[in-house]
């Protein structure tokens, strides 16, 4: 089963070769200690394309010359925070890329390189082809074409690209008390890392505060695996902190989740009663051994 299905919408048709997507990888990467290897063609494909290797993660190249369906893109663009003319962008594209890991991921590392093999090769054929955007399957995330250099310079320097691989919906809660509203948040393309998504309780923050703890959150997970332990609390401050629940779903019929809930000592910044939920799931699977984006996660 293919994985981190990624589409990469052109304004004109165009295609590489496996020699041509090899070098522009070499090039984006630089001096970084990571391979590629072509596999060769992609059989009984609906279009032209290849297999390569990214430190031992074969991703598959296909290339398409029509636009990319609206349906692969509608809600991600709709539920963009930060692109609002995504929509009207690729409405005017003729033809996409599609990338996709070729095995399904077994553990955690193998997600990480996995994920990170796709969305560089992604970058690096962006510099050599007209793309318009970069639409990332998992968390139903979609970022213009032009953010992929920087996506890529940021990884190469340690920093996971949390705002492709996930994305953050919010949830208006009940009255906080003083007329204080409350917002929850919920997380998508997380779950494909660590097999369960954030739910924070409604609490009385702002969207931007919440974005800020959830993110810098999410960038840790998808570093380290699922260590955070039922019961255990995140650190923010003395004064706040959120504690953790493993649930079996949460808003969502059948996504496990980490179920998040707002303790503080500040009486002003107390959350309100957590909403119920269906009952308690079991722990998620020890994180295995393994360096970041090393072959196979060993």
């Amino acid at each position: 089963m293919s994985r981190f299905i990624t589409y990469l919408p052109l304004d004109a048709p165009g295609t590489l070769s496996a020699a041509e997507t090899m070098a522009a990888f070499k090039a984006l990467i630089g001096a970084a200690p990571m391979t590629i290897e072509d596999r060769g063609p992609v059989d009984n494909a609906p279009g032209p394309g290849f297999v390569v290797t990214v430190n031992g993660m074969a991703v598959t190249v296909l290339f398409m010359d029509f636009p990319l369906p609206e349906d692969a893109w509608q809600s991600a663009a709709a539920a963009s925070l930060t692109w609002r003319d995504a929509a009207e962008t690729l409405r005017g594209t003729r033809a996409h890329v599609v990338l996709a890991l070729l095995e399904d991921p077994p553990d955690h590392p193998f997600a990480l390189n996995g994920a990170a093999a796709v969305t560089l090769l992604a970058a690096a054929m962006a510099r050599r082809l007209p793309a318009s955007a970069i639409v990332f399957t998992e968390s139903d995330a979609i970022l213009p074409a032009r953010d992929l250099g920087a996506i890529a310079a940021g990884f190469l320097q340690g920093q996971m690209p949390v705002m492709l691989w996930t994305r953050l919906a919010f949830l208006r809660g009940p009255d906080g008390g003083e007329g204080r509203p409350t917002v929850g948040a919920l997380t998508f393309g997380l779950a494909a890392f660590i097999g369960r998504e954030i739910e924070l309780e409604p609490a009385p923050l702002e969207p931007a505060a919440i974005a800020e703890r959830l993110l810098g959150l999410c960038q840790y997970l998808i570093v380290q695996g699922p260590i955070i332990q039922d019961g255990e609390t995140v650190g923010l401050t003395e004064a706040e902190k959120i504690r953790v629940r493993w649930t079996d779903q949460g808003t969502r019929s059948g996504v496990p989740v980490l179920l998040m809930r707002l303790e503080t000592t500040d009486p002003a910044l107390a959350a309100p009663r957590p909403r119920q939920r269906a009952g308690s799931g079991g722990a998620p699977a020890a994180r295995p051994g393994g360096k970041t984006f090393g072959r196979r996660g060993r």
